[in-house]
C-alpha cells in the first residue's frame, strides 16, 4: 500500500486544519509523466478543516466582506494592487445549487468545478473520477466537483467571523444511499470518489483509490493510505451501522 502524510494545523474551536491550494482552472497545465506542473497566479491557499462528518469538499463564500477584520484587503483590491482572485477559481458544473442546513442556519451551496493541490502532489485529482461527471470529461486537466457555500452558510460553518475562513475537507467516503431524491435528484460526488493517490516512480500515471485514512492529533498527521491502517498489533474496534435499526 501507498501512504501519504500531510501535517495538520490546529484550526478553530480546537480542530485541525490541512492546507489547499486552488488554482484558477484554465490557467493550470499539469504533466504528471514528467512529474511537473506550471500555474499561473491566479490561485489560493485554503486552511480545509478536517471534517469526518461530511462526504464533501467545500469553500467559504467568494463575497468579498467589507468590515474591520479585512478593510485594508478591501483597499489594496480596490486599488487593484491585489486581485480579489476568488470568483475566478470556480467554473460553472452540472450540479444545481441545494438548500443546506449547518447548525441551526439554512442557506445553499452552488456546486463548481474546481482545479485544487494538496502539500503532497501524489494526493490529486484522479482522472478516471472526473471523466465520469459530464462537465469535466475531457478536459486537458483535472478538475473536481467542489461546494461553495454562501455567506449564512461561510459564517456557520467555516468561520466566517474570521479573515480568512476556512474550507472544510469532508472524510466520508461514500453519499447517504437513503438521501431524499427530491433534494439530490443527482448526487454529487464525494472528495473521495475523485481522490487517488500516484507513486512517484510510476511513469504510466496509474491511479490506486484512497481506502483509508487515519487523524492523528498528537502528531499532527493526517495519513491517507490506498490499503488498511489498521494492523493486528494496534487495538480496534468495530463500527456497527445504526441505519439499520432505524
Amino acid at each position: 500500500p501507498i501512504s501519504i502524510a500531510l501535517p495538520l494545523e490546529i484550526a478553530s474551536g480546537g480542530t485541525f486544519c490541512i492546507r489547499c491550494t486552488v488554482f484558477a482552472s484554465n490557467h493550470a497545465v499539469s504533466n504528471r509523466s514528467s512529474k511537473s506542473t506550471h500555474y499561473d497566479s491566479d490561485f489560493r491557499v485554503y486552511r480545509a478543516i478536517v471534517d469526518t462528518g461530511s462526504p464533501y469538499l467545500v469553500f467559504p463564500s467568494s463575497e468579498l466582506e467589507i468590515d474591520a477584520s479585512n478593510a485594508l484587503l478591501s483597499l489594496l483590491v480596490a486599488m487593484s494592487i491585489l486581485k480579489d482572485n476568488r470568483n475566478y477559481l470556480w467554473e460553472i458544473s452540472d450540479y444545481a445549487p441545494t438548500e443546506e442546513v449547518y447548525g441551526a442556519v439554512k442557506g445553499e451551496i452552488n456546486w463548481k468545478r474546481s482545479h485544487y493541490r494538496f502539500r503532497d502532489p501524489r494526493l490529486a485529482i484522479s482522472k478516471d473520477a472526473v471523466n465520469s461527471i459530464p462537465s469535466t470529461k475531457n478536459l486537458k486537466q483535472s478538475t473536481g466537483i467542489v461546494g461553495v457555500l454562501d455567506k449564512a452558510l461561510t459564517n456557520e460553518a467555516t468561520g466566517g467571523g474570521e479573515s480568512e475562513p476556512f474550507a472544510l475537507l469532508g472524510l466520508i467516503g461514500e453519499n447517504n444511499p437513503n438521501a431524499d431524491r427530491n433534494r439530490f435528484p443527482a448526487p454529487r460526488p464525494t472528495f473521495f470518489h475523485q481522490a487517488c493517490i500516484t507513486s512517484e516512480n510510476d511513469e504510466e500515471g496509474n491511479e490506486f483509490r484512497v481506502q483509508s485514512f487515519s487523524v492523528d492529533g498528537p502528531n499532527r498527521l493526517l495519513t491517507l493510505s490506498t490499503g488498511s491502517l489498521i494492523s493486528d498489533a494496534v487495538p480496534s474496534m468495530q463500527l456497527v451501522d445504526l441505519r439499520f435499526y432505524g
